[in-house]
């Protein structure tokens, strides 16, 4: 059995791209936050992406941004942080004062929630800092524990691990062979110097639609693998996903994409 045919079973049977909420239905609540991750699942996306980084005292948290300015006016880093010091952070205020109050989430509360009712689609953030504070290697192998922890092993094949750095996916590959590991990319082009270092062992890749091209979905196609692009947020970049063939859809606005596509739920 080819690796198209034993992991068909997470995509859709009629061939048609997974649509994503990127963070949760982040233009109507604040991302990586349960509103979003409820709104998202209620609008019928087939799953849910969201972003890890682990805290001073290595309790999992979600978040996304290198600091915590954005979302809650601290530029200090989710690293610098205890999880108690970041329960106190008000990170829903800024996406409208209905969600004044919101807190960071935990890793296993999210798997403790979302486990075996969506696909997951998990990015572990890992930036040249955190390599070299030590972080991101501690990180991956929490995020594998918790998931071994609170994932049933029919619900496995819908859990996807995310990273930008290549040594994250091979780190946890050495303790999961079999997961669905998916490198993001920022080069536009699938060939190079070092491509088959970046096609070995993998389930995906995943490239902004902006860089997406038909080199790469049909190289990606060609070793049995797929393509994930990242943000479809309006017609023209929805349409361009839909015409290169990329096999999972994020969109920040789950509920339109849904929509316009027919396949609310």
């Amino acid at each position: 059995m080819n690796k198209k045919a034993a992991i068909a079973n997470t995509l859709q049977p009629d061939h048609q791209p997974l649509y994503v909420a990127h963070r949760g239905a982040q233009t109507e609540a604040p991302e990586n936050t349960a509103p979003a991750f409820r709104l998202a699942l209620s609008q019928g996306v087939d799953g849910i992406e969201f972003d890890l980084q682990l805290s001073k005292d290595e309790v999992v948290v979600l978040h996304h941004d290198r600091t915590l300015q954005r979302i809650a006016g601290h530029k200090r880093r989710v690293s610098d942080l205890s999880y108690d010091e970041l329960l106190q952070m008000d990170i829903g205020s800024h996406a409208g004062q209905q969600f004044r109050g919101e807190r960071i989430l935990r890793f296993d509360e999210v798997l403790a929630q979302l486990a075996g009712k969506t696909r997951l689609f998990v990015e572990i953030k890992s930036r040249r800092i955190d390599r070299l504070y030590g972080i991101s290697t501690p990180l991956t192998k929490k995020v594998l524990g918790l998931i071994r922890q609170y994932v049933g092993d029919n619900f496995l094949p819908g859990v996807h691990i995310i990273s930008f750095d290549r040594r994250v996916l091979e780190t946890a590959r050495q303790i999961e062979p079999d997961w669905k590991y998916i490198l993001n990319h920022h080069d536009p082009a699938p060939t190079g110097p070092r491509a088959r270092e970046n096609f070995e062992g993998l389930w995906g890749h995943g490239i902004q639609i902006a860089k997406l091209t038909e080199a790469w979905v049909q190289h990606a196609h060609a070793h049995d693998q797929f393509i994930m692009t990242w943000t479809c947020n309006g017609p023209r970049q929805l349409a361009k996903a839909h015409r290169l063939g990329a096999d999972i859809i994020l969109t920040d606005r789950p509920g339109w994409l849904l929509n316009v596509t027919g396949n609310r739920g």
